[in-house]
């Protein structure tokens, strides 16, 4: 099975971290169009836009009817902390939401379960897993436990603090609580994929293993060479991660999709 994870769009009429995010993201969606065809999913982790503005929503759709994924039936988007949940379910309706409104749902696909956790808050930047959100995802780990079914979980907030202040101070507000439900789960859970911290990361929590990538409006500079209180930014290339799942393994590359035209494929000597 193969799998696009794009994510932390901020799409805006305005820069955003002195960048236009409207450009690279549009071409993020040409690449994925034109070399994804075969892609099973495209899962989209978040910060769709930068203010949860009707307009950048509908800018959003505009530019994914303009890529030709309009109205893909592979399209998975999903809120992160700059979204508005009540805007962004009037704008993108067909959207499932779960009985207490939370845009999270769970599909079975041919590599196994996919679930799509909201983690989103309104009025603030930081992720929540409350006890509803927290009793919902229980429920599905335990009924694909059962099953004996693989679960994929798709996310926006960083699920474990990753050792980044300006990350970690506005990640998973109740990560304990995510922590334990996961390690109780942790021969269901294949693999936890995520944004928000807008730079390349990969690790495991409780043997799970966790991925997130830079997104397209502006990567970030991780910084851990140093204490680093503030963002930082410089000559970092945007991305996007292709996954590749089979019965024995999830392989995941990144790619520098604004580099494209600069690929020079060698032939044989």
């Amino acid at each position: 099975m193969k799998v696009i994870h794009l994510t932390d769009l901020h799409i805006s009429p305005d820069k955003v971290m002195n960048c236009d995010p409207v450009e690279p993201c549009a071409a993020a969606l040409r690449h994925i169009a034109h070399f994804h065809g075969d892609a099973d999913r495209i899962v989209v982790t978040g910060d769709l836009t930068d203010h949860g503005d009707r307009a950048s929503y509908q800018r959003l759709r505009h530019m994914l009817e303009e890529a030709g994924l309009g109205e893909d039936p592979r399209l998975r988007l999903m809120l992160g902390n700059h979204d508005n949940r009540e805007v962004f379910q009037s704008e993108f309706p067909s959207t499932p939401k779960d009985p207490n409104g939370f845009t999270q749902w769970s599909e079975t696909t041919k590599a196994g379960l996919f679930v799509y956790l909201d983690t989103h808050e309104p009025g603030t930047n930081t992720g929540h897993f409350c006890e509803k959100r927290s009793a919902w995802l229980k429920e599905i780990l335990s009924s694909a436990r059962v099953d004996g079914s693989d679960v994929w979980l798709f996310m926006h907030h960083n699920p474990a603090p990753v050792h980044v202040l300006s990350a970690d101070s506005i990640g998973l507000l109740n990560g304990s609580r995510f922590r334990a439900l996961i390690g109780e789960y942790r021969n269901t859970v294949r693999h936890i994929a995520f944004g928000h911290c807008h730079f390349t990361l990969s690790g495991s929590l409780h043997g799970v293993p966790l991925s997130a990538n830079r997104g397209t409006a502006r990567a970030l500079w991780a910084g851990v060479e140093q204490p680093q209180p503030r963002f930082a930014t410089g000559p970092i290339e945007r991305h996007y991660n292709v996954m590749f799942i089979d019965n024995e393994s999830t392989i995941i590359h990144s790619v520098d999709f604004e580099r494209q035209d600069e690929v020079v494929y060698l032939g044989a000597e």
